[in-house]
């Protein structure tokens, strides 16, 4: 387990605005994210990688109240884009609110898209996400509302584990594949 302590509890609202997208990115609108979580619009979203320096995940066990994978496993921070704020800012909040990690993030991955419609309804998404990555080796400090606990892995452990039916967000997966894609592209340059 990673040394965290627990935050004051954050709030998880259904009627948060949200942006709305269509398959190309372009913004078509905004919704309550009850509406989008139900009716699985498109929407924007950021992953967040945090790493200690040894190169382990920070793999969060969600909260039961979460609208999206509730109870599930995730190998990355992050979160919906709000109507009206950047990837940046969303990526930077999540961080922030999440696990307590302030330190300069880096985007690795610009806006790829991940359609999942299989598996339970509060499972499936369409959303457009940034990749953003983080090296920190403080405390964190998790998000009473919406991380349970913390484990570090390396991302071939988290991987191993979802193969064998651990139950891991799978948008968080489909981004820990691109994310570690263009890091093995990039060393090679």
């Amino acid at each position: 387990m990673a040394h965290a302590s627990r935050s004051v509890p954050g709030t998880l609202s259904s009627e948060e605005r949200v942006v709305i997208v269509d398959r190309d990115n372009n913004v078509v609108g905004a919704s309550d994210r009850g509406t989008m979580r139900a009716a699985v619009l498109p929407h924007r979203a950021t992953f967040v990688f945090i790493t200690n320096s040894a190169g382990c995940l920070a793999v969060q066990k969600r909260t039961a109240v979460k609208d999206f994978c509730p109870s599930y496993f995730d190998v990355c921070a992050g979160g919906v884009v709000g109507d009206g704020e950047s990837y940046e800012d969303n990526a930077r909040r999540e961080a922030m609110e999440e696990m307590g990690v302030d330190g300069d993030l880096l985007q690795h991955i610009k806006a790829f898209y991940v359609e999942q419609l299989e598996g339970p309804v509060n499972t499936q998404c369409r959303c457009h996400g940034d990749i953003w990555a983080c090296e920190y080796d403080g405390q964190l400090t998790l998000q009473e509302e919406e991380v349970e606990s913390v484990e570090f892995l390396r991302p071939e452990e988290a991987m191993r584990r979802a193969a064998e039916g651990m139950k891991f967000c799978p948008d968080g997966l489909v981004a820990l594949r691109h994310f570690l894609e263009h890091r093995q592209a990039n060393s090679r340059t």
